[in-house]
């Protein structure tokens, strides 16, 4: 299939996709120029990247996680891959963990620990960015200071000797010639 067929098959931009061949997490097409063409390995690989990207893992992890999981490759859908496991997130339905229940089976009888490496779990998610109130205070027409309430007090010494220099600023540069003053 041609970069478009991909682009659409996979929901990703074919700029993206060039971007991921670019930095190797994606093989090469086939072919040259215009005539290059990507297989259903390429489709099956921008589907592990996306839910590896959809738990807010960096590419540089999804391609850790990709190199350490290749090999003779299955399906995505095919439970019994136990390299799918990294993949797999808790089911919506508590009733629907039959491919969890089959992903650790198949585990068991490689002869792999009933325990999963921390380090092929997925991180938990980013806290929400936090809510920080700020005090916004005009230094002089052109510039604003907002100040985190956060702020040690290191920083507060710095914002006061900046309101100093905005003050001697504004005496200077606000004058009225005319005045004389």
């Amino acid at each position: 299939m041609e970069i478009g067929e991909l682009a659409a098959a996979s929901g990703v931009t074919r700029r993206t996709i060039r971007y991921y061949v670019a930095i190797g997490l994606l093989t090469p097409p086939a072919g040259t120029g215009p005539r290059r063409f990507y297989n259903e390995e390429h489709l099956e690989r921008l589907r592990r990247i996306r839910i590896m990207k959809e738990q807010f893992l960096p590419l540089d992890e999804i391609k850790r996680r990709l190199a350490a999981y290749s090999g003779p490759r299955r399906s995505l859908q095919d439970p019994d891959d136990p390299r799918n496991l990294m993949l797999l997130r808790a089911p919506r339905d508590p009733s629907d963990v039959s491919p969890l229940k089959r992903s650790v089976q198949a585990l068991r009888e490689e002869g792999l620990p009933d325990e999963v490496s921390p380090s092929l779990l997925p991180p938990p998610p980013p806290p929400p960015f936090p809510v920080t109130t700020c005090q916004r205070e005009t230094l002089t027409p052109n510039i604003d200071l907002i100040v985190s309430e956060h702020a040690s007090p290191a920083e507060r010494d710095l914002v006061e000797r900046l309101r100093a220099v905005a003050r001697t600023h504004r005496a200077t540069a606000y004058r009225d010639p005319e005045a004389g003053t």
